[in-house]
């Protein structure tokens, strides 16, 4: 609704001597704008949906199973688990005999899925229907926020519905859906880009409840995609700074609700360490880490390692098995079209 009423005001030319009869057909021209934008977001919420459906119910089979058992999905498992019983993923008696396993000390910046999953823990308090019905409400939550995305940065209504079912279904979410189930909610990365898109003066403006928002909803929806929306707004703040066609407070607005999105995913863990203390020996990350799990460039120009093609495919599996790096980010290949439009893009 908010991108017809967007599109409407940029197109329309409002003035005081307007006479009634163009006041009316204006407020048409906005209410069909805002239906068929709407239709065609529910369509894309639909497409995404029902592509995302149709590899669960295979992986799952029919809806009956948890997608793994195995990595991090045992970790989801108990996060589902916990939020029925409990209400949060915090604390459960089920683990850590025989004390119970308390998580004040690992911080968790995903407030936006944790929601979500208490939201749907209304509807089944079964684990793995809650597993499986979050995956499937994630998909159509990233195909809407991608599609309002692509239309707020100009994209022919069919091009956005387009681009949003398939940006809500590329490879990277379909292999890191069972194991990394909120970093594969992937809605952050198109809000973050529109964060940065808002802060602008451009023709096209963005009101800024959307922008608002959608920095919000950047901040909880996990450190990865709040760290790429600060560093959009931080290239943005310094490069069209620099050339005068930066809305100044409307950005400093924009980036203090990121950060008090951001802020707000440790309120739970500041509370306990005031009344408990923290945790030394909790918890902690070496710097060798960043380098062994970070996203290497070439694991993107790599192929699948189950790539139909079997001399690609043999070459990316004698990457994972020589190279010091072989772990999850092998998942993140592009693919042939998308290699030559990022080699393209940098000219």
């Amino acid at each position: 609704i908010g991108i017809g009423i967007g599109e409407w005001r940029c197109r329309a030319d409002v003035c005081q001597s307007c006479s009634k009869n163009q006041a009316s057909r204006k407020n048409s021209t906005m209410f069909q704008a805002c239906r068929r934008d709407l239709a065609f977001l529910l369509m894309t919420c639909a497409l995404a949906l029902l592509w995302s459906g149709w590899y669960l119910y295979c992986l799952t089979d029919k809806f009956t199973l948890p997608p793994d058992y195995t990595g991090d999905s045992l970790w989801y498992g108990m996060v589902f688990r916990t939020i029925i019983e409990h209400g949060s993923h915090y604390q459960t008696e089920r683990l850590g005999a025989p004390f119970g396993l308390m998580l004040y000390d690992f911080p968790y910046f995903y407030w936006t899925q944790l929601g979500l999953s208490r939201l749907l823990a209304w509807v089944t308090q079964d684990p793995t229907t809650l597993f499986i019905g979050f995956l499937l409400v994630s998909s159509s939550v990233t195909a809407a926020a991608s599609f309002v995305a692509f239309r707020y940065f100009g994209l022919k209504i069919g091009f956005a519905l387009a681009a949003a079912v398939i940006y809500t279904n590329l490879p990277f979410h379909l292999l890191r859906m069972p194991g990394h189930v909120f970093l594969s909610a992937y809605y952050g990365i198109p809000l973050a880009l529109l964060t940065a898109y808002a802060v602008t003066t451009g023709r096209h403006r963005i009101p800024l409840w959307v922008a608002l928002a959608a920095a919000a909803i950047c901040g909880g929806s996990g450190i990865y995609y709040a760290a790429l929306a600060g560093a959009a707004l931080l290239f943005v703040g310094i490069f069209d700074g620099g050339l005068g066609r930066l809305a100044w407070r409307r950005w400093l607005t924009v980036f203090g609700v990121l950060c008090l999105s951001l802020s707000a995913n440790l309120l739970p863990n500041f509370a306990y360490w005031s009344e408990q203390g923290t945790n030394p020996d909790g918890f902690s990350r070496t710097a060798r880490e960043s380098e062994l799990y970070g996203l290497h460039p070439l694991q993107l120009f790599l192929p699948q390692s189950e790539h139909i093609v079997k001399p690609w495919q043999d070459l990316s599996k004698r990457y994972a098995a020589e190279g010091m790096f072989g772990n999850e980010s092998m998942t993140a290949s592009l693919g042939l079209v998308a290699t030559f439009g990022l080699l393209a893009a940098f000219g």
